[in-house]
């Protein structure tokens, strides 16, 4: 949902969609509130209807990459953590874990806000976690199920069905180190204004639970995916920025090209490498 003042950001989405042959509608108030009788409680001039977009369900979709996995052999393990890379001369040959060594051919660092740690004494990422904040309200009489989740973007806000009231965030960013952020109250403030705004008719809403969570971004927020530009044997999978569930199977399929040398056909790997932000060798500083 658009107000006045984003109208030229929604019709340049809706011209993205267009271009990536995803089907999408851009409607006027009066349309869309006659399609979607809930947006009666927004304010808003236009928007943007996307019918192929819709939610995950994360835990079949973790499921379904397990069943996978352990279909094709792989060996799992859980509840220990890579405390630093295997290196020879200048190729990665495995990880450590705890006294215990696992080498092997190809190391792909996926460790979300905690990526480039490993290397970041011989190989920086320019990488930066965000903290952001999610909220489920109570029991909302008014919600169904069947509702689009809905981005306002005159507040920088977002909210979607979740069982009989809302999931909401405020899409705040704070930065922050990796681990498990603490909540901040005052961002529940920040939603009740983001609201207040654009989502008038939710004002009755009260908020049951909360939590906070990271989102690891580039400085440009293109996400940083393929081999790293000096160690030999790593690869990196990282600065996903909150989507790296939605896109996990295209990243899989993106990373497993590089590694395996091939070159995908629906994206320039070169837009997303990490190369692109290594520091020239004159330039570094000795």
């Amino acid at each position: 949902l658009a107000g006045r003042g984003n109208l030229q950001r929604l019709e340049a989405a809706h011209d993205a969609l267009r271009q990536a042959a995803v089907a999408s509608a851009l409607m006027p108030l009066h349309d869309a509130r006659q399609r979607f009788a809930f947006l009666e409680r927004m304010e808003f001039e236009a928007a943007l209807w996307c019918p192929a977009d819709g939610v995950v369900d994360i835990h079949a979709l973790l499921m379904t990459y397990l069943e996978q996995a352990q279909a094709k052999h792989f060996d799992l393990h859980t509840g220990c953590g890579a405390d630093r890379l295997l290196v020879e001369g200048s190729r990665v040959v495995g990880v450590a874990v705890g006294d215990a060594e696992v080498r092997a051919d190809v190391v792909v660092d996926a460790t979300g806000a905690w990526a480039g740690l490993l290397t970041r004494e011989r190989s920086p990422l320019p990488l930066q976690p965000l903290r952001r904040h999610l909220y489920v309200s109570g029991p909302l009489t008014y919600v169904r199920r069947s509702w689009p989740y809905v981005w306002l973007m005159d507040g920088e806000a977002y909210f979607r069905a979740e069982g009989d009231g809302l999931l909401l965030s405020p899409c705040d960013e704070t930065p922050w180190l990796p681990g498990a952020p603490p909540t901040d109250p005052a961002t529940a403030v920040l939603l009740a204004e983001k609201l207040s705004r654009c989502a008038p008719g939710l004002a009755d809403l009260t908020l049951r639970r909360s939590w906070a969570c990271l989102r690891t971004f580039a400085p440009d927020r293109r996400p940083l995916i393929g081999p790293d530009p000096i160690l030999q044997g790593l690869y990196h999978v990282s600065g996903l920025g909150g989507s790296g569930m939605t896109a996990s199977a295209a990243v899989g399929e993106l990373v497993a090209a590089a590694i395996a040398g091939t070159r995908p056909d629906w994206l320039d790997p070169a837009t997303v490498a990490p190369a692109r932000f290594r520091v020239p060798e004159e330039a570094r500083v000795q």
